[in-house]
């Protein structure tokens, strides 16, 4: 009703289609129209029955902006419909039809960020959820990359967007967040669609349960990532020959043999061996060490002093150490004592207000 609207939709190109056009809110002209399957929507001369709106627009990169973060959303809803966006006769997004959204990702967000998300897949009772979220190597500095959908419908709600935070578990740098793509199909009876005029949030039944749910299908998606890559991970042997198969030409005793059996060096044997050992430390200027080596060029940076946020976690360790890297080197944080800290400075600013909670 604030803009002149011209559509042209076809099922099928054998079938034909209809052009409708609308100005102003008043139908102009309905008629069939041959066109190509699909649906062709052009919108012009926005607010142009209603110019004291037009001021409240911003400016023409922002608008597009929004134009654009929407095409994404319906892009990323509907995975199976082509989407096109020009923008001055300049192609923004081509997305082709697909029946995986992994690929629809791609499309859009590029194969660097596909290529670090993880599937997430997991149902309980009335809730299902699928979709992808990114390891925690890869984070960004906004929420700009996440998408989540409510029965097919685009949601920003806080209830899965935290229950997502506690899934990673404080394996994200401070200020960073995951990328996200998930779907959540439930009983339409346990949803309310009608608490926000864009319906762009959503009121659910049993907020907790949904909260716990998706977060443990996202620990149990990262949990499942991080078991498959190390059982996957292979040893580089390119630069020695050694024979990787489970068989092997060397023999190896047990500790019980050595144990129970002793091996007894018979007097010229010890005179051989010790004439070779004579010979290498010569050959090789041996020396003995009066004291004890240096394992480290300096000592060890104390933890305090360390900056959590310029490391970058690498993953979880037998689900009790979150292990993390950056320029001053590796760091493994024990959780449970994380946690204990954590609890005790709460305890302890609390005690200083005078507000402790008995």
């Amino acid at each position: 009703s604030v803009a002149k609207v011209r559509c042209t939709s076809a099922r099928s190109e054998n079938q034909g289609g209809k052009l409708i056009v609308v100005e102003g809110g008043d139908l102009i002209e309905e008629k069939d129209f041959a066109c190509p399957q699909g649906t062709t929507i052009e919108v012009a001369q926005l607010f142009y029955v209603t110019p004291a709106r037009s001021k409240f627009l911003k400016g023409d990169s922002t608008e597009f902006s929004h134009i654009t973060q929407v095409v994404t959303q319906q892009a990323l809803a509907y995975p199976s419909i082509q989407f096109q966006l020009t923008h001055n006769g300049r192609e923004v997004i081509q997305a082709l039809p697909t029946d995986q959204i992994h690929y629809r990702i791609a499309e859009l967000f590029g194969t660097d960020l596909a290529k670090s998300l993880v599937q997430v897949k997991s149902s309980s009772g009335d809730y299902r959820l699928e979709g992808y979220v990114s390891n925690p190597v890869y984070t960004r500095s906004n929420r700009s990359a996440q998408y989540c959908f409510v029965n097919g419908r685009f949601v920003r709600d806080k209830v899965i967007l935290h229950g997502t935070q506690q899934g990673y578990n404080h394996l994200l740098p401070k200020g960073q967040h995951p990328a996200l793509f998930l779907y959540l199909t439930m009983n339409p009876k346990l949803l309310d669609v009608n608490v926000h005029p864009s319906k762009a949030e959503v009121r659910f039944a049993f907020q907790q349960d949904v909260h716990q749910f998706i977060s443990r299908s996202i620990r149990e998606a990262l949990e499942r990532n991080l078991q498959t890559q190390i059982e996957g991970a292979q040893p580089d042997y390119d630069d020695i020959g050694i024979n990787t198969s489970n068989e092997t030409s060397i023999n190896r005793p047990k500790l019980s043999s050595w144990l129970s059996k002793p091996e007894v060096i018979s007097s010229s044997q010890e005179e051989k061996l010790s004439e070779a050992l004579r010979k290498m430390s010569v050959s090789h200027e041996f020396r003995s060490f009066t004291t004890s080596p240096t394992w480290f060029d300096k000592p060890p940076i104390p933890v305090s002093n360390l900056i959590y946020s310029e490391f970058e976690p690498l993953g979880q360790l037998d689900s009790s150490f979150i292990i993390m890297q950056g320029k001053k080197g590796l760091l493994v944080i024990d959780q449970h004592v994380a946690h204990e800290r954590i609890l005790y400075e709460r305890f302890r600013d609390a005690a200083k207000e005078k507000k402790i909670e008995v």
